[in-house]
């Protein structure tokens, strides 16, 4: 086979393979309906491209994988066995083993964030559609999802209507617009301390900026605000062009914040006001995402080594009355315990560095991406799993930050 076919082969399975990722462990409907399939899939296409690439498991990578899984029985074992959970969760990080040694991270940041480009042009578009003529999205299927809401797919966009809460929000391909915009905070980053130099690379930030404030999520718009920070403070005395960027950015949302009204109030007043005056398992949207933090952080204090496991999370599930445990920063923690969650940080922050290459910069950027994940429950995810094993990579799969494009 050339050279140039098989590389153009393997571009386009890693596009398909990380689509697939996002789409079957992420995705409206398809994480909780063809999680199976989706992993057939992705096993089928990162052995074609382990095959053509002639890749090889790094043993730090394996030996890693193995003592993480070890963690996880463990924890299972300990705190009381539920063998599903920790089959597919073990299943998961082989998966991620596997993963970030066929693919490496130059290839997979440049595929992620090309998916990331197509996502938000179709669902823009989609949306666009779906506020000013609907009757031209009628020839796409609809789909429903375990709570009966119906969605258009567009392959590369799920288009809800969310007329009912006063807005058109945009939420991707994937479960909801807060986990949208986690993988846009994701994107945004990777572009942003990008070698490449060319201008698209500022109209692909500004797709994706505009695609954050579209989703209309609390969360979402936190993050945008705090992305705009990090753009316009990063580079040469980043301390002095942060704090200068921060304070006008702060102070203009505190200027428009008194003139809101409808949905936008609800998201930027509203749900702020409920978490400043948050009470432990008071019931509205707010709270419950502040329940996820205080009381699994609570439990977590009774078993810090080995964590809580899954039998942890269903007694406080009994104890509140609900079971939105969607803190994933804690989650990391609270789950497996202190030596798995120092493995997820300390990788996440390793992978950042060799993206950003500046420790200021990267503790800013790692911040923000424990923002965005705050509200939503990536703990298990494999996406994310992916990521921390990447910080085991060495720099030469890597790319040092290009120069401010600002």
């Amino acid at each position: 086979m050339k050279l140039k076919s098989k590389g153009k082969i393997i571009d386009k399975a890693e596009f398909l393979i990380i689509y697939a990722v996002l789409l079957f462990f992420s995705g409206y409907y398809f994480f909780e309906n063809t999680a199976t399939v989706g992993r057939i899939i992705i096993m089928v296409l990162l052995f074609v491209i382990f095959s053509l690439n002639n890749s090889k498991i790094p043993i730090k990578v394996l030996q890693w994988a193995i003592l993480l899984i070890a963690n996880v029985l463990v924890t299972q074992i300990i705190t009381g066995f539920d063998i599903v959970l920790t089959v597919l969760f073990s299943v998961t990080i082989a998966e991620a083993a596997l993963f970030v040694s066929t693919v490496p991270f130059r290839n997979f940041r440049k595929q992620f964030t090309n998916c990331m480009v197509v996502i938000a042009v179709v669902s823009l578009i989609g949306n666009l559609f779906l506020a000013f003529s609907p009757n031209v999205l009628s020839i796409f299927p609809r789909i429903s999802n375990s709570n009966g809401k119906e969605s258009i797919f567009l392959l590369f966009g799920m288009i809800s209507d969310f007329s009912i809460s006063g807005s058109y929000r945009n939420q991707g391909i994937f479960w909801e617009p807060g986990a949208y915009q986690v993988f846009l905070c994701i994107a945004y980053i990777f572009k942003l301390y990008e070698d490449n130099k060319k201008k698209s690379r500022r109209w692909i930030l500004i797709l994706y900026w505009i695609s954050l404030i579209s989703t209309m999520s609390t969360t979402g718009i936190i993050v945008a605000i705090a992305l705009l920070v990090l753009t316009f403070g990063r580079g040469n005395l980043s301390v002095i062009k942060l704090t200068m960027s921060a304070l006008v950015i702060v102070l203009a949302t505190i200027a428009v914040l008194p003139h809101l009204d409808g949905y936008w109030k609800y998201a930027l007043v509203t749900k702020i006001d409920q978490i400043l005056n948050y009470q432990m398992g008071v019931s509205n949207e707010a709270s419950s995402r502040m329940d996820s933090l205080v009381y699994v952080g609570i439990e977590f204090m009774h078993s810090p080594i080995w964590g809580i496991g899954t039998s942890g999370f269903l007694k406080l599930a009994t104890q509140i009355g609900h079971s939105m445990f969607t803190c994933t920063p804690i989650n990391w923690i609270a789950r497996y315990g202190i030596f798995f969650g120092g493995f997820v940080y300390y990788n996440l922050a390793d992978m950042l560095i060799k993206v950003i290459n500046s420790k200021f910069e990267t503790i800013l950027a790692l911040g923000i991406i424990c923002v965005s994940v705050f509200s939503e429950e990536f703990s298990e995810n494999l996406f994310f799993v992916i990521l921390m094993f990447y910080g085991l990579s060495g720099w030469e799969n890597y790319k040092s930050g290009g120069s401010a494009i600002v």
